[in-house]
């Protein structure tokens, strides 16, 4: 077992499948690990670029109250939903049948329903109503399918008992069904592989967002207690840290790196390291920005952003007429996903 570079503690996380580079992070000191196979020995390093957390957050610190809370926390969240991955698999395999996706519909009754508001809906809906299942799935296709799947099955992570957040969480889960929705759009026209698989990153990017709002909203410790008084620290420390706590949820998920490093670089895709990871990173970033601009942030919109010069747009070489046809009827489809997805 590899220990950390930083803090020489033993890394409970090791490779699996077929990954050769891996992003984690130590529970010990909480920093952001590069790990990798050389000559048939697991390796890590920090992530080039990246500050020390026990510099960043040194004991005393809110931010380090967070991080001392953050394992405990991540085991009260939901669990990334199994029928998720199970999707995720079965559209990777290339002997892939329409009828096996039906199937595994057809067990769980909440998302089946779904599948058939979404066939008879304005979108998509033909001369005749649909009540079969299949006939629905036939309607719709794979991919509109894939992504109403991931809405219906991850609505759990957004929900909150606590009624103080409602709000905030509500606009969470329509800034994230908004960068789901443009994460997919951008895959498509920019010919990236596995736009359904970019659906769900866009769609989790911001869980770190879900987990600091519980921690502050039910604090344990006083110094984040007393945080609920200060909204614009509160705000602040948000966006400094829910990326990195995204990542730690990620890893307890055993999520593949792609979707690690899209969690963790949304803000910053010039961190990211691995040439193999940038596209997703950079559609998630770009998929971000959308779905702020058109009024679907979790925070009110601040400043102009000019989407032909953003650097995700440079990356992914999209050209001004393909970024306004991703944007025509945006409102529309978006207004449709929401009522499909509660």
């Amino acid at each position: 077992m590899p220990e950390c570079p930083i803090c020489k503690a033993e890394l409970t996380e090791t490779f699996s499948g077929g990954d050769t580079k891996g992003l984690s992070v130590c529970t010990a000191c909480f920093n952001p690990l590069l790990t990798e196979w050389s000559d048939g020995v697991e390796q890590a390093q920090l992530v080039p670029g990246v500050q020390d957390m026990r510099r960043v957050a040194p004991p005393g610190s809110i931010a380090s109250a967070f991080l001392t809370q953050v394992v405990q926390g991540v085991q009260e969240l939901p669990i990334l939903p199994e029928v998720s991955q199970r999707i995720l698999k079965l559209l990777n395999d290339p002997e892939f049948e329409m009828s096996q996706l039906t199937e595994m519909i057809r067990e769980d009754p909440v998302i089946a329903l779904a599948i058939m508001k979404q066939a008879n809906s304005a979108a998509f809906g033909g001369l005749h109503e649909i009540t079969d299942l299949g006939a629905a799935c036939s309607r719709l296709g794979m991919r509109t399918i894939a992504n109403t799947v991931q809405l219906v099955a991850n609505r759990s992570l957004f929900i909150t008992g606590n009624t103080g957040l409602k709000n905030s969480m509500s606009r969470l889960w329509r800034h994230s069904i908004a960068s789901a929705h443009c994460a997919n759009e951008v895959a498509r026209i920019s010919l990236a592989p596995d736009p359904e698989a970019i659906f769900l990153a866009g769609l989790v990017h911001d869980i770190g967002k879900v987990l600091l709002l519980e921690m502050i909203a039910s604090p344990k410790d006083k110094i984040i207690q007393d945080l609920q008084r200060n909204p614009d620290l509160m705000r602040e420390l948000i966006a400094g840290l829910h990326a990195h706590i995204g990542l730690v949820i990620c890893q307890a998920w055993e999520m593949p790196p792609l979707f690690r490093a899209a969690v963790y670089f949304h803000h910053n895709p010039a961190q990211c390291p691995v040439k193999e990871w940038l596209g997703a990173v950079h559609t998630v970033c770009l998929a971000n920005t959308l779905a702020t601009m058109e009024g679907y942030g979790m925070y009110d919109a601040t400043k102009e952003v000019y989407l032909a010069s953003h650097p995700s747009t440079l990356y992914l070489s999209l050209s001004d007429i393909k970024l306004a046809t991703l944007r025509v009827d945006l409102a529309d489809t978006l207004e449709a996903l929401f009522e499909v997805a509660g």
